[in-house]
């Protein structure tokens, strides 16, 4: 992961031809400005990236590999490329989204099989606040004016709606 300045970024929107010497490619680097920090991944995919609140970068790996399990959630400072926590999900479900992001709260739709849960990490450590597990095919509807997620449960006929506090 690189970042760099505004002007990096506009001076890369040039386009180079497949058949560009390296001469030019490294003449054309040469100009560039330098990035502001690096991060070495390693061979991975960046499965989620997003500003989370000002100087907060929130980055979501998988392992770049056929199976693609799970990787680690990573907090970063954006001035610094400083790592300020990171969650380890581990075999932690299959998929792995972020329904409810917020400064201080983030809430993940988690599945497993055919399980399906939420889990809700602290933004600015990285630890988990709590978690709900559920059964059946369930939808999820994040409300954060009003510090809840709606949970449309439906199994056998039957449907189930519940309230979950994200505090």
């Amino acid at each position: 992961l690189v970042l760099s300045s505004p002007v990096l970024a506009a001076a890369s929107d040039r386009k180079l031809s497949l058949a560009t010497p390296d001469e030019v490619i490294l003449k054309r680097a040469g100009q560039e400005e330098k990035a502001l920090w690096r991060i070495p991944l390693g061979a991975v995919l960046v499965e989620d990236m997003r500003l989370l609140a000002p100087g907060k970068l929130l980055l979501g790996l998988k392992d770049d590999s056929p199976g693609l399990p799970n990787l680690d959630y990573l907090l970063i400072d954006s001035e610094s490329g400083k790592i300020l926590w990171r969650y380890a999900r581990g075999k932690k479900g299959k998929a792995f989204d972020p329904i409810l992001v917020l400064e201080d709260l983030l809430v993940f739709r988690v599945e497993e099989g055919k399980a399906t849960s939420l889990l809700a990490l602290d933004a600015t450590r990285g630890a988990e606040r709590w978690s709900a597990s559920f059964s059946g095919e369930v939808s999820f509807y994040p409300h954060p004016g009003a510090a809840l997620v709606l949970a449309e449960r439906r199994e056998k006929g039957k449907v189930t709606l519940s309230a979950l506090g994200l505090v």
